[in-house]
């Protein structure tokens, strides 16, 4: 089994803040078993599938493996898959669309 399956971004977010459209998400798993072959990150948004990567294993490659997705606006799930299909772990939130800033009004001078 997978030890740890994080999400992180490079950007900072408050406690509580939603995921954006735009930014870059990290999956951090930690194998605790380093037997060779490889394990898989699979992205799903929407219930659909928007990357998979594969991911070496062996005891010549004994640190955590991570993988990463520039977000768009739905619902992702995260999974990390065995060698052999199982499902060792996953994480599921929400990405929202990113709030376009209004344009400042030009204001003419008047005569």
């Amino acid at each position: 089994m997978i030890s740890a399956l994080e999400l992180l971004t490079a950007a900072r977010h408050s406690p509580g803040a939603p995921l954006t459209s735009g930014e870059t998400i990290y999956a951090y798993s930690a194998p605790p078993d380093q037997r060779a072959g490889f394990i898989e990150h699979v992205w799903m948004r929407d219930g659909a599938e928007v990357a998979r990567h594969y991911i070496p294993l062996g005891t010549d490659r004994p640190w955590p493996t991570w993988s990463r997705h520039r977000l768009r606006a739905g619902e992702y799930t995260v999974a990390v898959l065995a060698q052999d299909g199982r499902r060792l772990a996953e994480r599921t939130f929400t990405a929202v669309s990113r709030a376009r800033r209004a344009r400042p009004r030009r204001r003419w001078p008047r005569h």
